[in-house]
């Protein structure tokens, strides 16, 4: 018996099949950016800055993906921003109330501190000791932001900074974001701070977006 199934449709030469590369960066830049975190801002409405900040790198010691003090100021730099620079109890405040949702999955190099729970929140700040300051002393003076603003505010984690071993560049301290630590510039994630959003308007993206999709229709006339 012959089957009285339909052929299926013939596609117009004129159809846009976009090729999956073009599509997962369309896709990517209508979501508002790429994957990963997004930045969050503080907003001026609820007494921010209107900054935006994020948690970058991978948790475990070692892996690529994790910076040195240099590297890190370096990286955000790279990227539109610099290292974070908690300059009142305020923005520190915020910064601690996104920590979790920062940090991911269980870290299982800490995993095992039991008295500091099993999430890392260490991480570079973009604090740092100026020995060449006048107010340069050991282990609390000559201590400045990246960004050159007033050093006035403090969070130091209890009994720090105590400059074991010659530190003299700021990260969070272990699992509880209690505080800083001075610490020597081992590779670790950081947080960075952006002034403005660093991630396309959903308008530019789609009108991009537009764009290229446009462009693929006319080579496929071709």
């Amino acid at each position: 018996m012959r089957s009285s199934a339909l052929p299926p449709p013939v596609i117009p030469r004129s159809t846009l099949v976009l090729p999956t590369p073009l599509l997962t960066l369309m896709l990517l830049l209508m979501s508002g950016g790429v994957a990963g975190a997004v930045p969050v801002q503080w907003t001026v409405a609820s007494g921010g800055n209107g900054h935006f900040y994020d948690f970058l790198g991978n948790q475990l010691a070692g892996n690529p993906n994790t910076y040195s003090w240099d590297g890190a100021r370096v990286d955000a730099e790279s990227r539109g921003g610099y290292l974070a620079t908690p300059t009142s109890a305020a923005e520190w405040a915020f910064m601690q109330s996104q920590m979790y949702d920062w940090v991911g999955p269980v870290d299982p190099v800490y995993s095992t501190c039991g008295a500091c729970g099993n999430r890392s929140y260490q991480g570079w700040l973009g604090g740092f000791q100026n020995t060449s300051s006048p107010s340069y002393s050991e282990p609390g003076g000559g201590w400045e932001w990246v960004t050159g603003e007033p050093w006035s505010f403090t969070a130091w984690h209890g009994g720090e900074p105590n400059n074991s071993g010659g530190e003299d560049h700021i990260m969070t301290w272990f699992h509880n974001a209690g505080g800083w630590n001075d610490h020597v510039p081992t590779n670790i994630r950081y947080f960075i701070e952006y002034n403005t959003n660093p991630v396309p308007e959903p308008s530019t993206a789609l009108l991009l977006g537009i764009g290229l999709s446009a462009l693929a229709v006319r080579r496929e006339n071709r």
